[in-house]
């Protein structure tokens, strides 16, 4: 979900607060197909939407006043494959792309001061059925 909180915001207490979130929702399976783009990113869009739906709303709901894409544009269940210029895009885009997965966990990513995104922290979700996330 982007955007979430700035990186210097996210204290102990977010974090606590984002491990009770996502410890609601269980483990999932997924596809990702189907090369989309919107300005500057391309994207595969998602099925089932059910669980990303569900994990952003319980974000929405711990954190109101962070919506997705700041309240300006309907959230879309997606995997973002590549940010760059919108011209560069087409050469990006693989011909095709279908993609099987299984959520374990939650990354949370922030930008750094010299541009580069990582991961600071992982949320794992609850297991389901007896498999471990």
């Amino acid at each position: 979900m982007y955007p979430f909180l700035p990186a210097q915001a996210l204290d102990a207490a977010v974090r606590r607060s984002l491990v009770a979130c996502f410890a609601r929702h269980g483990a999932f399976s997924f596809r990702a197909a189907g090369v989309h783009a919107w300005p500057g990113v391309l994207y595969l869009r998602v099925d089932p939407t059910e669980p990303f739906e569900a994990l952003v709303a319980t974000l929405v709901s711990a954190f109101p006043g962070h919506p997705p894409n700041s309240g300006e544009f309907p959230y879309v269940p997606h995997v973002t494959i590549a940010e760059a210029p919108a011209r560069s895009m087409t050469s990006l885009a693989p011909p095709r792309a279908d993609v099987h997965g299984r959520a374990d966990r939650i990354l949370l990513i922030a930008e750094g001061a010299d541009g580069r995104w990582r991961t600071r922290w992982q949320f794992p979700l609850r297991a389901v059925g007896g498999i471990s996330a």
